[in-house]
Parts: structure tokens; C-alpha cells; sequence
């Protein structure tokens, strides 16, 4: 008995969890939870009363002006599983409104696991939202045990947002590609969803832009261990400062800040080092360190008919080059027959591939790249006949080296 009351003692003490607040005490045998089932002996069997309460999201004005799947969350919806010591779901119920609709919840006594869940946890999705509630209670014989389980959002959300000096010096082509270096997003000027990543991961922001004279410039920033429930908004700027002068014209750098709407925690990140322009001449030191991805498809579609799709005629390839090595070369294909054949093997990491995609890509003859490979050319050629007829089709490619750099393409192949 005393092993148990620690036991109980170190589960209240956990972060999150919520235990047995409120016990009301029984006078007689419980009632059975269905017809013609045999009344249940109080001396055994407690019952369990359940409330959920739904932690309301971190917002600003600028979130909150988008539609957002979060906010129209209802609590009734959740999912609900109790779960044993051992592990194993006794009882579920679909949502929390058919667990209120239910008999009363006997259990045997014990420790239980109350769960509560509302939609799916992904690596980066837009509108994705995943909540999930845990509380720990002990149901003890002859009693109901009241608990409350608070529910909150367990990823991170990143909006990206621009100043006004930004808009008046780039181009409308702004792209911010964000990753958490499995799942990435491209938030662009067009896109109004939010976004969603896995928390407890670095999330890496590569922001491309072209200057109204037709500079590119690149800006790479990083948001250390993003947190549940927590929202990153980045507002890019641009740096004037930057002694860069090109045809008389200034080329600006980019200024990131990023704010974490959790406790009012400010990260400020200072922006990094311009590449330097081709026109240059070889210019900086390192710069050959930098990660490129070179071919056809990148820039513009590739088109072809749906006969040399079927032939494998049409080259499509790109070569990438990484000086400081190659550690991951994850590729998302976005093509609805090979994502049905890929299915949770999509995306993928060419470097460090799991036994069912090597079967796969052995099949197609792909050949893929080592760790630490300086260069490596992606040839998605065996693909074409795989993808489904006429349509637009993608490649989504994250390339990180062995320094932690990121730098991401999407190869667009159309087949008419």
C-alpha cells in the first residue's frame, strides 16, 4: 500500500496532469452500465465523472484574422480513451459528447490514464491543429472520482508577416520556406492558412525575395526548440546597412523578427550575411560552402506529353551540391498515385532511408546519395510513368548538410 501511495503521490506532482480533486461517496451498489448486465459490488468498482476544459490558443490580431481550424474546436468533439496501468484502452468513446450521452463509467480499481484528443499530429500542415489532453486518477472502490482534463494545442504555429519598407523594396515572389527539418511549408504572399509544425523541434526559416531592380537575396534564420501552444510570428524587415552597392543600388538585407507568443518572450535573431552577388566577382570567404540545387524543373515547369512520361523519355534531374557534405536529402512527391503507393513513406530522406523505401526507390532505379557526399544528382526520370497521366506534379526537395544548413527546391514536372 505505501509503494502505491507514492506512486499516486508522483503523479500529482507531474506537469499537466490533474488528479482526483473531488469524491463523492456512494451508499449503495452501483447501478450496471447496461441492461441485464449483473449489478456491479461497490467494493470493487468505482465510477469515474469526467469534465474537459479547452485551453484557449495563443493569438494576436494577425493570426486571428485568419480562418483558423483551431478556433472552431469544439470540446464535445474530442476523443476520449481511458487507459489502464498496463497500458491498454478499457473504454473509448468517439467524441465527449457520446461519453455525457453514456451510462455511468464503472471501473475496477486502480490508476487510469483519462485521454482526450482532437484531430492528427503532423510533421508541418496547414489548418492541422492537434490537442491532447492527460490526466492521471485513481479509482477507488464505491466512489466517484471527479476529474477535470485541460486540453491544449501540443504544435507550434508559425505566421510570417512583413513590414511596409519590405513590401516597397522586394518583389510580390516573396517566399518564406519554413522546416522543422522532416515536415516543410512555403508561406508565400498568397497563403492564409496557418501553419502548423511538431513542437519541440528547431524550426529553420529560409526567406528568398527579389529586389524591384531584380537582386535575389536569401536570409536564413532559425527558432530554437518551438514550443507546444506557442505561437512564432516573424515579421521580416529589411537592413539598409547592409555595404553591399550594386548599379548605384543599394541591396538590403533582410531583418527578421520573431516574437513567441507564449509569456511574452522575445527571441531576437540577428539576420545573417548577404551571399554575395555573382557579379562580384569570387567576393566572401565560405561562400562555396553554400548548398545549391541546380537543373531543370526549379525555375520553371517542365512540360511533356503523356507519351514520353510513359517512355521515361524526358530527362528530369537536378544536381546538388553540398561542400560541407551532404547529412539529408528529404524529398516529398505530390502526385496522388505515388503518395497512395508511398503512403507514410512520403516524405522521404535519400541519406538515411528506411528498409521499405529503399525497396521502392531499388525499384525505379534510383540511386541515392551517401552521408557526407559533396555532390549528388537527383534523377527522377524512372518517375514520370508512375505519375498518373495528365496533370501538374511536384517535388518538394529539403537539402541539410552536415552543418545544419538547409536549403529548399520544388521540382514541378506537367504532363499533358
Amino acid at each position: 500500500m505505501r509503494t502505491i501511495a507514492y506512486i499516486i503521490l508522483l503523479f500529482s506532482l507531474l506537469g499537466g496532469l490533474t488528479s482526483c480533486e473531488m469524491k463523492k461517496e456512494l451508499t449503495g451498489g452501483l447501478k450496471p452500465g447496461n441492461p441485464g448486465e449483473v449489478p456491479v459490488d461497490p467494493t470493487v468498482t468505482g465510477a469515474l465523472d469526467l469534465k474537459l476544459n479547452l485551453r484557449p490558443e495563443t493569438d494576436t490580431q494577425e493570426t486571428k484574422a485568419k480562418a483558423d481550424v483551431a478556433a472552431t474546436v469544439d470540446v464535445n468533439d474530442f476523443n476520449i480513451q481511458i487507459i489502464d496501468s498496463t497500458g491498454t484502452v478499457v473504454r473509448s468513446f468517439d467524441s465527449y459528447r457520446e461519453y455525457q450521452d453514456a451510462d455511468e463509467l464503472l471501473l475496477k480499481e486502480g490508476l487510469y490514464t483519462v485521454r482526450a484528443t482532437w484531430g492528427k499530429l503532423y510533421e508541418a500542415a496547414f489548418d492541422a491543429p492537434y490537442f491532447v489532453g492527460d490526466t492521471v486518477c485513481r479509482i477507488e472502490p464505491g466512489v466517484v472520482s471527479s476529474i477535470k482534463t485541460d486540453c491544449s494545442l501540443q504544435n507550434a504555429k508559425v505566421n510570417i508577416d512583413y513590414t511596409e519598407d519590405f513590401l516597397k523594396v522586394f518583389k510580390d515572389d516573396y517566399a518564406a520556406i519554413v522546416t522543422n527539418g522532416v515536415g516543410a511549408l512555403t508561406l508565400d504572399k498568397k497563403e492564409q492558412r496557418v501553419a502548423y509544425f511538431r513542437s519541440n523541434n528547431n524550426i529553420h526559416l529560409t526567406i528568398n525575395a527579389t529586389t524591384v531592380k531584380g537582386l535575389d537575396v536569401i536570409s536564413k534564420h532559425k527558432i530554437e526548440e518551438a514550443r507546444p501552444n506557442a505561437l512564432y510570428n516573424v515579421v521580416l524587415g529589411i537592413d539598409m546597412s547592409v555595404d553591399s552597392v550594386i548599379d548605384q543600388i543599394m541591396k538590403p538585407g533582410i531583418t527578421v523578427d520573431i516574437t513567441m507568443h507564449d509569456r511574452d518572450t522575445v527571441i531576437d535573431i540577428e539576420a545573417p550575411a548577404l551571399p554575395p552577388d555573382p557579379d562580384e566577382g569570387t567576393g566572401e570567404p565560405g561562400e562555396d560552402a553554400a548548398i545549391t540545387i541546380t537543373g531543370n524543373g526549379l525555375d520553371s515547369p517542365i512540360e511533356m506529353t503523356e507519351t514520353e512520361a510513359n517512355a521515361n523519355s524526358v530527362p528530369v534531374k537536378v544536381v546538388i551540391k553540398a561542400p560541407a557534405g551532404l547529412s539529408k536529402v528529404l524529398v516529398k512527391i505530390i502526385a496522388p498515385e505515388l503518395e497512395a503507393i508511398l503512403g507514410k513513406e512520403n516524405p522521404f530522406d535519400l541519406v538515411n532511408p528506411t528498409e521499405e523505401i529503399k525497396t521502392i526507390l531499388d525499384g525505379v532505379g534510383l540511386v541515392r546519395p551517401l552521408a557526407g557526399d559533396s555532390e549528388y544528382a537527383l534523377d527522377v526520370t524512372g518517375f514520370m510513368g508512375m505519375l498518373g497521366g495528365p496533370g501538374t506534379y511536384k517535388f518538394d526537395v529539403t537539402i541539410t548538410d552536415s552543418k545544419s544548413n538547409n536549403l529548399s527546391k520544388t521540382l514541378t514536372v506537367i504532363i499533358k
